[in-house]
């Protein structure tokens, strides 16, 4: 991640795997985001209405609420901010309600380490 300076973007990593948030965190704090986590949907949306959150990684599949209820609750708030979902539900009618709810776009579960850093470059030069 040559082009940005990621110490000047936070992520918000929201999943109930904490194998998944290891991965991930590992991934992101390697290229130097501040990186903050979640491991429900409510914890999601209060650590946003805190913080200044510049991409939240959003597992859609989780208990409780799950990540297109939190997706459509956060892009609500006054703040704007990148929501990528993280999900295996690759389904044509799985995407389209993914981007209904507000998903700025989708990382395909497993994680592609090389792919990922791509993609989340690549969503980050739109901010």
């Amino acid at each position: 991640m040559n082009k940005l300076q990621t110490n000047l973007f936070s992520i918000l990593i929201v999943d109930d795997n904490p194998d998944n948030i290891y991965l991930i965190r590992f991934l992101l704090e390697r290229a130097g985001f501040k990186i903050l986590e979640a491991t429900n949907a409510k914890q999601a949306i209060s650590i946003v209405k805190k913080n200044n959150i510049s991409l939240i990684l959003m597992d859609i599949q989780m208990p409780g609420m799950d990540g297109i209820e939190a997706t459509r609750i956060i892009k609500n708030l006054a703040t704007p901010v990148i929501i990528v979902a993280l999900t295996a539900r690759i389904m044509e009618e799985d995407k389209n309600e993914i981007e209904t709810a507000g998903c700025d776009g989708i990382i395909e579960k497993p994680i592609d380490p090389c792919l990922f850093q791509q993609q989340i470059e690549s969503y980050l030069d739109k901010n």
